[in-house]
C-alpha cells in the first residue's frame, strides 16, 4: 500500500455476474494466513456487493485480521457484519445486504497504521457457513 499520487489501497474481487443466492448461509469463511512476517497482524476488509450496490456504487465492508503466528486460520465472517453501507467510504441510507443476490466478493487492504508498506496476504479458500 502507497500513498503517494493519493493511494492508499489495494484490492482483488471476484464477480458473479447477475448474482447468486447465499441466502441460506449465515455468512463467509476464508482460510488465511500473513504471507509473510511483516504481514502478520494486518487488517483486511472484506467486501460484498449485491446487485442494487452494482448500480449505486455502493459496497459492504467487514474487517478480519490475520493471527500473529504466520499459520493457516480460519476467519468466518457473518453476513449481519455488514451492517453499514457506504460508498467511498461515508455511510448512506440503503436496506441489508440482500443475500439472495451476491454480485462480486473482494478483500482491501487500506491505509491506516502499519498497513502502509508492502503486504502478503495467502487466501487458501473463500467460502460460505451455514
Amino acid at each position: 500500500v502507497r500513498l503517494e499520487n493519493n493511494g492508499g489501497f489495494s484490492s482483488v474481487r471476484a464477480s458473479f455476474g447477475s448474482g447468486i443466492d447465499l441466502s441460506q448461509f449465515q455468512g463467509f469463511y476464508m482460510d488465511v494466513r500473513p504471507g509473510d512476517e511483516a504481514s502478520a497482524g494486518k487488517e483486511y476488509l472484506l467486501i460484498v456487493k449485491d446487485d442494487e450496490c452494482m448500480t449505486t456504487q455502493v459496497n459492504f465492508k467487514a474487517k478480519f485480521g490475520t493471527g500473529k503466528k504466520g499459520g493457516w486460520e480460519r476467519v468466518k465472517v457473518p453476513f449481519a457484519a455488514f451492517d453499514r453501507p457506504e460508498r467511498m467510504g461515508r455511510a448512506v441510507m440503503r436496506g441489508a445486504l440482500r443475500t439472495e443476490a451476491v454480485c462480486e466478493v473482494g478483500l482491501m487492504v487500506l491505509k491506516g497504521e502499519g498497513n502502509v508498506g508492502a503486504f502478503a496476504l495467502d487466501v487458501l479458500e473463500l467460502g460460505c457457513f451455514k
